[in-house]
């Protein structure tokens, strides 16, 4: 008799390991990964990554301004390239001089998971307090049943 594991299966498996990954998001198949998220690498998206390199010199230097411009002209450049929203968000964290700019990072992390960015999706759980907190309660449930101890 061979099972069937159903999609209801893969969700409660991925809800499992993956408890900081955003509710309704799963992995994709292994076998899959690589059409959804591998990245040809244009001479846009090798342009994105040299101004992306050159943002992140940038940001150690403490010259943020300047990292988010050359972030945001990653962005021009290679529109569907994930990383560069990743560090334009980070660095406009970093900057944290306005409270808007937690907005912009978070627009922009929300732009990269949905190009297929796996630390953005986790990176904006992590900005949100009421979903670690509903993170952090599932672990706790399946830290409990995997001990065996009883549930209250």
């Amino acid at each position: 008799m061979d099972p069937k594991i159903t999609s209801h299966d893969k969700a409660v498996l991925t809800r499992i390991f993956n408890p900081n990954l955003p509710y309704g998001d799963t992995y994709e198949e292994e076998e899959n990964v690589g059409e959804h998220f591998e990245e040809v690498e244009t001479d846009d998206i090798k342009e994105a990554k040299r101004l992306e390199l050159e943002g992140v010199k940038a940001a150690e230097a403490g010259q943020v301004d300047k990292a988010l411009e050359l972030f945001s002209q990653a962005i021009t450049v290679a529109p569907e390239h994930p990383s560069s929203y990743n560090n334009r968000a980070q660095a406009l964290r970093l900057k944290g001089d306005i409270p808007e700019k937690d907005n912009e990072a978070k627009c922009d992390l929300t732009h990269a998971a949905h190009l297929g960015g796996q630390f953005a999706k986790q990176l904006l759980v992590s900005m949100n307090p009421y979903a670690a907190l509903c993170n952090q309660m599932l672990a706790d449930v399946i830290g409990k049943l995997r001990t065996g101890e009883e549930m209250e």
